[in-house]
């Protein structure tokens, strides 16, 4: 029988060993390729080279602090790196697209997706600040690597798709536990019965579970991705809700208002006052009502100025007129489509109605944006309603 003493030293010889082969295994060997802040890179993964991922790090990213990350699923393989790319630089976010992560069988996905969870002590992530977004079967595939590693995911951004039935993971959908402190950001075409069908009763879940849920229904869509700026405001809202927990660090401020004016100042250094102008008052628009350390508030207070300063210029003034002009007529598209020849009739007439506005709005407005958007609209229509 072995003495307790024994026992003792050969169990905390057992835990320094891991210890030390935790710490030889982090970061990055002399030899391997390192990712390069503010460019994508491929990197295979440490624990098994059968399986990589790409990375994106925000231009300034640095190793001494922790940055939020988000996963990327794609049904086809490969992730959504260089979707997120602009929106990541905005509010210093790690993306990283899961390569072999694809429609097919879970032991695959479930594979990928623990050897890249390996990989996570190579950067420095935020331990609690993990995100995952997906498309169809890859919002299934992101809902099962959150549940997964419940304590890490503060969020899922589900598009097309996705839930808690059929995942290899178990979850009581009568009373899930561990998803409390997690966001839910769906996103949905209103012409996507079976993608509905999945996320409805995974939202409803959600807010009984007590988390806050935004379901966004894209009007006229079928089964298909978010737009890149959907997809971003998806996460700019999920950094958003962190901000305004509580739990945000002054550093984690520091580090998203630095790295968004970063891309504000380059897009003003431009002579294209409306292309400054608009990512401008969306920045203004996400800070404004934070509460923001002193001297970020006094900063804020600068960017207003300028945001003033453009909205006199006439055709900045243009722009904002022409595109107000625009929702207000795409908002009364009947997007629904009608079965019945009455119902058909009525919709007909309605769209005929809506294209004369677009036409006088590309007329009164031919060299801005909203009169782009009016001509793509028109066309759809026509094409959709035999006009």
């Amino acid at each position: 029988m072995r003495s307790p003493n024994k026992s003792r030293r050969a169990a905390v010889a057992c835990v320094l060993s891991v210890v030390l082969l935790a710490a030889a295994t982090r970061g990055w060997a002399d030899d391997e390729k390192k990712p390069i802040p503010g460019k994508i890179s491929q990197i295979t993964c440490r624990s098994n080279d059968d399986y990589h991922y790409s990375v994106y790090l925000p231009s300034k990213y640095t190793p001494d602090q922790k940055w939020p990350v988000l996963y990327t699923h794609c049904p086809g393989g490969g992730g959504y790196t260089a979707f997120f790319r602009s929106v990541a630089e905005e509010l210093g976010f790690i993306v990283i697209g899961l390569k072999e992560s694809r429609n097919g069988p879970w032991v695959n996905i479930i594979k990928c997706q623990k050897a890249v969870w390996k990989d996570r002590g190579r950067l420095s992530i935020d331990p609690k600040r993990s995100y995952a977004y997906g498309f169809s079967g890859g919002s299934s595939a992101s809902f099962q690597y959150a549940l997964t590693h419940k304590k890490s995911f503060a969020g899922i951004i589900a598009v097309g798709g996705g839930g808690f039935w059929g995942l290899p993971v178990k979850v009581r959908t009568t009373r899930p536990r561990g998803i409390k402190h997690m966001l839910l950001y769906a996103i949905c075409g209103s012409l996507d019965a079976g993608a509905l069908k999945s996320i409805e009763p995974a939202a409803k879940i959600w807010k009984k579970a007590g988390k806050k849920v935004k379901f966004v229904t894209r009007r006229g869509v079928g089964h298909s991705n978010a737009s890149k700026e959907g997809a971003a405001e998806a996460l700019r809202w999920m950094e958003k809700q962190w901000l305004r927990s509580g739990k945000a660090s002054r550093t984690r401020f520091q580090q998203v208002f630095d790295c968004w004016s970063g891309t504000i100042d380059r897009t003003l250094a431009t002579r294209h006052r409306w292309q400054a102008y608009v990512p401008l008052r969306r920045f203004i628009k996400f800070f404004d009502k934070l509460r923001l350390p002193k001297t970020l508030s006094e900063r804020l207070g600068e960017y207003k100025k300028k945001c003033e300063e453009l909205i006199k210029d006439p055709a900045v003034a243009e722009q904002i007129k022409a595109a107000e002009a625009f929702k207000k007529i795409s908002a009364r598209v009947p997007w629904k489509r009608p079965t019945k020849p009455r119902e058909k009739r009525r919709a007909k007439t309605r769209v005929k109605r809506v294209v004369k506005d677009l036409e006088k709005l590309i007329e009164t407005h031919g060299d801005t944006d909203a009169a782009g958007k009016a001509e793509r609209l028109i066309q759809k229509l026509k094409d959709d309603y035999d006009l």
